[in-house]
């Protein structure tokens, strides 16, 4: 935590001008942060590492890789998981000043800008995002050209007494998962005997170094990886979750006078006025770190129950498959939501105007200026809204090869944004039933920002000028991403054991018909 006063400069600046401040200040930053790490263990050999357990065998957050093979074998389970570290984070910065500023702007460079910015605005338009906001810039230019026209300043100059205030604050915290890796220089073996193998984000390869490189052993078992399990073989991704949210507010009010040039000559008023505002934003995020068993020659999958990859992906030169009972291949999306909204407002304070007829007036229109009482000239009202949503698929699971593909099911095999593809066209897949799903992901946002400077003086009520020179401007974000992840099996044989049973699941609308199964690599993902 830390505070700091005293007596200081500030500047400012706009597209139309700057400022600059004399007064006091103060400031007060705090920042509080934790976090909590998880020291993870590393067995490492050159040759072979081999892992013994009477019962079961748990790896979390382990770093295992040998030189030649690494072999793990449990009586009952494996369990290969993560480890969640966590960090947080919260910082508060408080800004207080109060003093005279002096203010320089010019009206002619406002609508230049406008102008130009609509000009650019309207050529862009391709869709109602872009036609939405050349609007809004359409309207801003109007609206500056017309208060020049309207008698409104060329250039000005202001010196106001007055404070502003401004606070935000930042939170956000975190969740990291530390995998388990396994890594064989020549190959990796793993059996569950009469349990389940189950791994959490694990990352499992052959084949290769620690550093991801490929190895040069030249034999029958380079590259090759078992997975065994007398119960279930669980490959499920590991999950990263991050949150943040802010606030922001800020408040001010000022009085002095203001010297203005325009068509109708220069003049002196008094100015002054007063705002506040306020917004918050807030986001969650979900990522998925998905298993990954890779291997430079053959992979085997055996189950004596089910065999899922809910977040997985199995891949080598050749992928053999044998699953009791269920294969469940599906692909896990990451999430995320958003939302932000602020809100405003303010007014404006002057009086008639002391017209300047030369230079030596301008003292006492500047004395006459300050002796009259203000009144409230104008509003600034102004608020914001925005939301999204993201549903989106980064990696789809499946069982790959560049090789012959063989998968035995002895029960149903279901695909849900899944896929099983041989990049040679060698695949068979047979199985007693086979349902699958496609999945359409989306990552969306819509938001938009008005602001207002509403004249309470012009026109005195007329119809022809009602609301004199008020202004207006906004803008409209819109992000509408779309994808599709179809359920796949490549070029190969299929073969379906339970046609009848394969007819009542299509028949009850359990699963889209077999002939609508894509089976083109090219458009799974």
């Amino acid at each position: 935590k830390e505070e700091k006063s005293g007596f200081g400069i500030q500047f400012g600046s706009s597209g139309s001008g700057f400022s600059v401040g004399i007064g006091a200040k103060k400031t007060k930053d705090e920042l509080n942060q934790g976090a909590q790490t998880n020291a993870g263990s590393s067995l490492q050999a050159g040759r072979d590492i081999t892992i013994n357990a009477g019962r079961d065998a748990n790896l979390q957050a382990a770093q295992v890789a040998a030189d030649r093979d690494v072999a793990i074998v449990a009586e009952r389970d494996v369990n290969l998981l993560a480890a969640q570290d966590k960090s947080n984070y919260e910082a508060i910065h408080e800004e207080l000043f109060a003093g005279v500023t002096v203010a320089v702007g010019s009206g002619l460079v406002s609508a230049a800008q406008s102008v130009g910015n609509a000009a650019e605005k309207i050529g862009d338009i391709s869709d109602k995002y872009s036609t939405a906001n050349a609007a809004f810039a359409s309207m801003k230019a109007y609206d500056a050209l017309d208060n020049l026209a309207n008698g409104g300043s060329m250039a000005s100059l202001s010196v106001t007494a007055g404070f502003t205030h401004q606070k935000s604050s930042t939170s956000s915290s975190a969740e990291v998962p530390v995998v388990t890796t396994i890594t064989g220089g020549r190959s990796v073996s793993i059996e569950a005997k009469s349990g389940d193998l189950t791994a959490h984000g694990a990352q499992i390869a052959a084949g290769y170094d620690t550093d991801g490189l490929p190895t040069d052993f030249d034999d029958e078992k380079a590259g090759d990886i078992s997975l065994k399990a007398g119960n279930d073989i669980n490959l499920t991704s590991a999950e990263a979750k991050t949150e943040t949210s802010s606030k922001t507010s800020s408040s001010g009010a000022s009085l002095g006078v203001s010297v203005g040039v325009g068509l109708n000559g220069v003049g002196v008023s008094p100015t002054g006025g007063a705002y506040a505002s306020a917004g918050k934003s807030n986001g969650k995020e979900t990522t998925q770190v998905n298993t990954h068993v890779t291997g430079t020659g053959d992979i085997k999958l055996e189950s004596g129950r089910d065999t899922k990859l809910h977040g997985a992906v199995v891949s080598g030169e050749t992928v053999t498959a044998n699953v009791g009972r269920d294969l469940s291949i599906i692909s896990v999306p990451d999430t995320g939501e958003a939302k932000n909204s602020s809100v405003s407002g303010g007014f404006s304070l002057s009086s008639p105007g002391q017209k300047v007829g030369s230079p030596g007036d301008l003292g006492g229109a500047i004395g006459g200026a300050m002796g009259t009482t203000p009144s409230i000239s104008g509003l600034q009202p102004g608020f914001g809204t925005g939301s999204g949503e993201t549903n989106w698929i980064t990696e789809q699971s499946g069982l790959i090869s560049s090789g012959k593909m063989d998968v035995t099911v002895g029960g149903n095999t279901h695909l849900g944004a899944g896929k099983i593809v041989s990049e040679s066209g060698d695949l068979t897949l047979e199985t007693g039933t086979l349902t699958h799903e496609n999945f359409s992901g989306s990552k969306q946002y819509e938001g938009f920002d008005v602001t207002a400077n509403v004249d309470l003086t012009g026109g005195k009520g007329t119809l022809e000028n009602a609301l004199g020179n008020t202004t207006a401007e906004g803008s409209y974000k819109l992000d509408d991403t779309r994808q599709e992840v179809r359920a796949t099996v490549g070029e190969g044989e299929i073969t379906i054991r339970d046609k009848d049973k394969q007819a009542e699941l299509e028949a009850e609308g359990r699963t889209e018909d077999l002939a609508a199964l894509n089976r083109d690599p090219d458009k799974a993902y």
